[in-house]
Protein backbone atom coordinates (compact mmCIF):
# COMPACT_ATOMS: atom_id res chain seq x y z
CA UNK A 1 0.00 0.00 0.00
CA UNK A 2 1.61 3.50 -1.02
CA UNK A 3 1.74 6.30 1.84
CA UNK A 4 -0.19 8.87 2.09
CA UNK A 5 1.73 12.14 2.15
CA UNK A 6 0.31 15.40 3.97
CA UNK A 7 1.46 18.97 4.08
CA UNK A 8 0.67 21.34 7.22
CA UNK A 9 -1.31 23.96 6.22
CA UNK A 10 -3.63 25.14 4.31
CA UNK A 11 -4.24 24.53 0.59
CA UNK A 12 -2.86 26.66 -2.19
CA UNK A 13 -5.20 27.35 -4.77
CA UNK A 14 -5.22 29.70 -7.49
CA UNK A 15 -8.37 31.74 -7.10
CA UNK A 16 -8.52 34.86 -9.66
CA UNK A 17 -12.10 35.40 -8.72
CA UNK A 18 -11.70 36.50 -4.75
CA UNK A 19 -11.88 40.62 -5.78
CA UNK A 20 -14.89 39.70 -7.97
CA UNK A 21 -16.15 37.79 -4.64
CA UNK A 22 -15.84 40.59 -2.32
CA UNK A 23 -16.94 43.08 -4.67
CA UNK A 24 -20.44 41.63 -5.28
CA UNK A 25 -20.66 40.76 -1.42
CA UNK A 26 -20.15 44.46 -0.34
CA UNK A 27 -22.51 45.49 -3.00
CA UNK A 28 -24.84 42.67 -1.69
CA UNK A 29 -24.22 44.20 1.97
CA UNK A 30 -24.60 47.25 0.90
CA UNK A 31 -28.05 47.37 -0.41
CA UNK A 32 -29.18 44.92 1.78
CA UNK A 33 -28.83 47.34 4.77
CA UNK A 34 -29.70 50.61 2.95
CA UNK A 35 -33.28 49.62 3.74
CA UNK A 36 -32.45 49.68 7.45
CA UNK A 37 -32.50 53.29 7.03
CA UNK A 38 -35.65 53.70 4.92
CA UNK A 39 -37.56 51.26 7.66
CA UNK A 40 -36.88 53.42 10.14
CA UNK A 41 -38.07 56.44 8.30
CA UNK A 42 -41.40 54.71 7.46
CA UNK A 43 -42.00 53.77 11.27
CA UNK A 44 -41.10 57.46 12.13
CA UNK A 45 -43.14 59.09 9.20
CA UNK A 46 -46.39 56.52 10.32
CA UNK A 47 -47.11 57.34 13.77
CA UNK A 48 -48.13 60.31 15.60
CA UNK A 49 -45.39 62.18 17.66
CA UNK A 50 -46.24 61.23 20.94
CA UNK A 51 -46.20 57.38 19.71
CA UNK A 52 -42.80 57.50 17.84
CA UNK A 53 -40.48 55.85 20.43
CA UNK A 54 -43.22 53.13 20.98
CA UNK A 55 -43.07 52.38 17.56
CA UNK A 56 -39.43 52.45 17.53
CA UNK A 57 -39.82 50.04 20.48
CA UNK A 58 -41.81 47.80 18.85
CA UNK A 59 -40.42 47.59 15.09
CA UNK A 60 -36.70 46.98 16.75
CA UNK A 61 -38.64 43.91 19.12
CA UNK A 62 -39.82 42.61 15.75
CA UNK A 63 -36.64 42.93 14.09
CA UNK A 64 -35.22 40.68 16.48
CA UNK A 65 -37.62 38.18 16.87
CA UNK A 66 -37.92 37.61 13.55
CA UNK A 67 -34.09 38.09 12.35
CA UNK A 68 -32.19 37.23 15.33
CA UNK A 69 -33.92 34.28 16.54
CA UNK A 70 -34.34 32.17 13.89
CA UNK A 71 -31.47 33.01 11.30
CA UNK A 72 -28.90 31.25 12.94
CA UNK A 73 -31.08 27.70 13.04
CA UNK A 74 -31.63 28.54 9.51
CA UNK A 75 -28.17 29.03 8.79
CA UNK A 76 -27.42 26.30 11.02
CA UNK A 77 -29.72 23.98 8.62
CA UNK A 78 -28.22 24.86 5.88
CA UNK A 79 -25.00 24.44 6.87
CA UNK A 80 -25.10 20.86 8.38
CA UNK A 81 -27.65 20.12 5.23
CA UNK A 82 -24.02 20.34 3.15
CA UNK A 83 -22.30 17.56 5.67
CA UNK A 84 -20.62 14.74 4.73
CA UNK A 85 -19.78 12.69 7.54
CA UNK A 86 -21.11 13.01 11.10
CA UNK A 87 -18.95 12.56 14.50
CA UNK A 88 -20.74 11.22 17.43
CA UNK A 89 -19.57 9.78 20.77
CA UNK A 90 -23.28 8.89 21.65
CA UNK A 91 -25.70 6.86 18.76
CA UNK A 92 -28.75 8.49 19.60
CA UNK A 93 -27.51 11.78 18.74
CA UNK A 94 -25.61 12.94 14.95
CA UNK A 95 -22.44 14.91 16.83
CA UNK A 96 -20.44 17.12 15.36
CA UNK A 97 -20.01 17.18 11.28
CA UNK A 98 -16.49 16.30 10.50
CA UNK A 99 -16.16 16.86 6.78
CA UNK A 100 -18.48 19.66 4.56
CA UNK A 101 -18.83 19.12 0.76
CA UNK A 102 -17.76 22.72 -0.01
CA UNK A 103 -19.58 23.29 -3.30
CA UNK A 104 -22.71 22.31 -1.26
CA UNK A 105 -21.86 24.47 1.68
CA UNK A 106 -20.64 27.08 -0.68
CA UNK A 107 -24.19 27.04 -2.73
CA UNK A 108 -26.43 26.63 0.32
CA UNK A 109 -25.10 29.73 2.17
CA UNK A 110 -25.19 31.76 -0.31
CA UNK A 111 -28.28 31.50 -1.83
CA UNK A 112 -29.77 30.81 1.25
CA UNK A 113 -28.59 34.85 1.93
CA UNK A 114 -29.63 35.52 -1.13
CA UNK A 115 -33.06 34.13 -0.60
CA UNK A 116 -33.57 36.03 2.85
CA UNK A 117 -32.10 39.45 1.25
CA UNK A 118 -34.52 38.94 -1.58
CA UNK A 119 -37.53 38.35 0.68
CA UNK A 120 -36.49 41.54 2.84
CA UNK A 121 -36.55 43.80 -0.55
CA UNK A 122 -40.47 42.26 -1.66
CA UNK A 123 -41.11 42.82 2.10
CA UNK A 124 -39.96 46.56 1.39
CA UNK A 125 -41.17 46.98 -1.84
CA UNK A 126 -44.67 45.42 -0.50
CA UNK A 127 -44.30 48.16 2.30
CA UNK A 128 -44.30 51.02 0.29
CA UNK A 129 -46.99 50.05 -2.04
CA UNK A 130 -49.04 49.93 1.24
CA UNK A 131 -48.09 52.89 2.43
CA UNK A 132 -48.55 54.80 -0.79
CA UNK A 133 -51.98 54.25 -0.35
CA UNK A 134 -52.33 55.88 3.01
CA UNK A 135 -52.38 59.01 4.82
CA UNK A 136 -49.30 60.01 6.99
CA UNK A 137 -49.77 61.82 9.77
CA UNK A 138 -47.83 64.93 8.74
CA UNK A 139 -49.71 65.28 5.93
CA UNK A 140 -53.09 65.02 8.08
CA UNK A 141 -51.22 67.82 10.09
CA UNK A 142 -50.81 69.77 6.63
CA UNK A 143 -54.58 69.21 5.65
CA UNK A 144 -55.26 70.65 9.07
CA UNK A 145 -53.61 74.11 8.82
CA UNK A 146 -54.64 74.73 5.51
CA UNK A 147 -58.18 74.25 6.60
CA UNK A 148 -57.25 76.40 9.37
CA UNK A 149 -55.64 79.10 7.55
CA UNK A 150 -58.82 79.49 5.25
CA UNK A 151 -60.76 79.79 7.80
CA UNK A 152 -58.86 82.88 8.99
Amino acid sequence: MPAILSDLGLCSTDCGRLGLYFAITWVGLFIGNLFFMSTMMVVLRCVYDDQKAMALSVASCITNILGFIPAPILFGWLIDSACVTWHSRCTEDRGNCVIYDNNTFRFNFHIGNAGFQALAVIAAILCYVISRSRKLPEEEYADQSSVDHSIT
